[in-house]
């Protein structure tokens, strides 16, 4: 079994390398978080035809985008699914003045950043440091690759 500390790793490279995750929790009766088993799921995995309680939960917790929880299960005990998405990707074509206050707002809302200009002097980092990634390209090239 692994670890907490390699669990929650594994779910950070996870969402890092853009692949979604669930995470399951399964508590005892008591309800006592010390008693607890956690299982890593990648929703990719995860079929319609699926039986094992814990998979049909993750599975629900995915395609809804919120967390799950079950109760009276048929170890007696509790399930906990929840979900984890990478964040959402903003293109923004153009650095103009009205790129950086977007840029900025999105930054803080917590999407993930590109900014394509073909202008050096718009298109750089210290003008976006906010930005994941700052790429100096017509927008033409840029959307065809």
């Amino acid at each position: 079994m692994k670890s907490d500390l390699e669990l929650y790793r594994e779910l950070i490279q996870g969402i890092k390398g853009d692949r979604p995750q669930v995470l399951i929790r399964r508590f005892n009766r008591s309800g006592m978080a010390s008693e607890m088993v956690k299982q890593l799921v990648d929703p990719a995995a995860l079929s319609e035809t699926e039986t094992d309680e814990g998979l049909v939960l993750a599975r629900e917790s995915y395609l809804t985008g919120r967390p799950v929880l079950k109760g009276g299960t048929e170890s007696g005990g509790y399930l906990f699914a929840e979900p984890f998405f990478p964040p959402e990707r903003l293109i923004i074509l153009g650095g103009g003045h009205v790129a950086v206050p977007l840029a900025e707002f999105a930054a803080r809302c917590g999407f993930k950043i590109t900014l394509v200009d073909d202008r050096p002097v718009f298109a750089n980092q210290a003008r976006f440091p906010m930005a994941d990634e700052v790429v100096c390209d017509s927008f033409e090239n840029y959307l065809k690759a």
